[in-house]
């Protein structure tokens, strides 16, 4: 298993845990494709910056048009990742450190009444 499987697997299983229900990818082409051929509705969206092929917020501006409503979107970044780049909050998504509790995690998502 290669390292954006690896994040993908981890991300799923935090996700998982949550309670919530979720489709992954570990190959941003490929999820593309699915997003326009399904066209499905999601609460929420979570995107590595560090992808291969294209950086997670080329992905969310590409994706951005699939989405049959508009999820809550958080860009998973590590301070590697950034290498001088200043990543921030936006109104198009909001910026998520890993490593991530799941407590971090459900009160991004509002689910942290769950508790």
């Amino acid at each position: 298993m290669d390292d954006d499987e690896l994040i993908v697997e981890a991300i799923t299983e935090s996700v998982a845990l949550t309670g919530c229900s979720y489709d992954a990818f570990s190959d941003p082409v490929k999820c593309l494709q699915y997003l326009k051929n399904h066209r499905n509705s999601y609460d929420f969206a979570f995107i590595d910056l560090a992808m291969p092929m294209i950086n997670g917020v080329e992905f969310l501006n590409l994706a951005s048009h699939f989405f049959v409503n508009s999820p809550q979107k958080f860009i998973m970044t590590g301070l590697a990742e950034l290498s001088g780049k200043e990543v921030v909050d936006t109104s198009n998504f909001q910026v998520l450190q890993k490593p991530l509790s799941i407590r971090e995690l459900k009160k991004k998502m509002g689910l942290d009444f769950l508790d």
